[in-house]
């Protein structure tokens, strides 16, 4: 329990070291939790993702700049719905700072009202990805004030609320040392004000000619023992050319040129959500209900065969790093088996399933998964999906 008004030191549970000799540099992966959000949270922390890296109190953007390129990466930060995820990379021998940047970072950030002025006036012009759209699909409606958008920062960015990751060429009990020598003083701040909460605005239309029709399930633990059987049910689902949604959305009804099964993470756990993307026309409000139905039906039919290959699509994913992860735990991109993105994890899943991540062993539990379990869990899915649908421009 973290007392409030009191210095905190982050302990090691909050501060994982992978030493690694043959690393090319010292890689910093920093997770903020996110807890559950209205939609003024969610717009305040869009902006907040966009704005964080302008400047901090020692750092103006171009020395920011200087100094996270040390190791040729950008210093990069990504929302996710549960958390932030901020990147740093430095040369060998350079732990220090890295604990100096990302304190400034964390603590000390200048959210300045030009910066958060320029976020406002370009975000309603980009153009987002629809697929982006689909998993996220919020507008972003509140008015953001920098008073509003300080608080948020300094509530969120709180002690309890961090895990850092460090990765690289170091020696046992460096990175602790370093980050705690500037983050012993961390002292969480007074709660906030409580306010009603905001409702959502969800877009109604892409942009784009394409409609998206998404099926998103119930939330389940990551520390679930089910956690294997949900996650190879999305893979059998749609991972790959010939997972269910491709033999059966795209060949057989010819309603898709892209569909997909992922498995996002939410404030409580995870969510599996089927994705996919056609041409506008006339019967767009019928077809989730007839995608259910088509994948009931293919679903009663899978033998084991396809319970194979979706095995194998799974160590692809897991220990080969093929780009057809259906675990999309940063800003909706899948993860890799790259030196930064397993780091990553180190610092993201003992916080999240209560565990430290180990992908052989994630393998292993799934090919325990029988067939019966794997159609049950489809099957379930399916049932209890709630449809969604985002119509294209015409």
């Amino acid at each position: 329990m973290i007392l409030p008004f009191l210095a905190v030191i982050l302990t090691g549970n909050q501060i994982i070291e992978i030493p690694r000799a043959d690393a090319p540099f010292i890689t910093v992966q920093t997770i903020v939790e996110l807890g559950t959000m209205d939609g003024r949270d969610r717009a305040l922390a869009r902006v907040l993702n966009e704005t964080l890296l302008n400047g901090t109190q020692d750092f103006n953007r171009d020395r920011l700049l200087q100094y996270s390129t040390l190791a040729g990466e950008r210093m990069k930060c990504t929302l996710s719905p549960d958390h932030f995820r901020i990147q740093l990379e430095v040369p060998s021998g350079q732990m220090m700072i890295a604990a100096e940047i990302m304190n400034d970072v964390l603590r000390n950030a200048r959210l300045e009202d030009d910066d958060i002025t320029a976020t406002l006036n370009k975000i309603p012009f980009r153009q987002n990805n629809y697929w982006s759209e689909a998993l996220q699909p919020w507008k972003l409606s509140y008015r953001i004030k920098r008073p509003a958008l300080v608080s948020f920062y300094n509530q969120t960015f709180v002690p309890g609320a961090v895990r850092i990751a460090v990765s690289g060429p170091f020696n046992q009990g460096e990175a602790q040392a370093a980050f705690n020598s500037y983050l012993k003083d961390w002292i969480p701040p007074r709660p906030a004000r409580k306010y009603l909460p905001e409702p959502d605005v969800v877009l109604e239309k892409h942009s784009a000619p394409v409609t998206t029709v998404e099926l998103v399930g119930s939330q389940f633990a990551a520390s679930d023992d089910n956690f294997p059987v949900q996650l190879l049910s999305a893979t059998a689902l749609g991972v790959g050319k010939w997972a269910a949604t491709h033999r059966v959305l795209r060949e057989k009804m010819g309603v898709s040129y892209r569909q997909e099964a992922v498995v996002t993470p939410t404030p409580l756990g995870f969510q599996t959500h089927i994705v996919f993307a056609g041409s506008p026309n006339d019967n767009e409000d019928k077809l989730t209900d007839d995608a259910k139905q088509a994948l009931l039906a293919d679903v009663r039919g899978w033998n084991e065969d396809i319970r194979a290959r979706a095995l194998g699509m799974a160590e692809g994913y897991l220990l080969n790093s093929a780009p057809i992860n259906p675990l999309c735990l940063d800003d909706n991109r899948p993860l890799s088996t790259s030196l930064e993105d397993e780091t990553f994890l180190q610092g993201y899943w003992p916080a999240k399933a209560g565990k430290p991540w180990d992908a052989k062993a994630l393998l292993e539990q799934m090919r325990q998964v029988s067939l019966e379990q794997l159609k049950l869990a489809a099957t379930d899915f399916l049932n209890n999906a709630q449809g969604r649908v985002i119509h294209g421009s015409r």
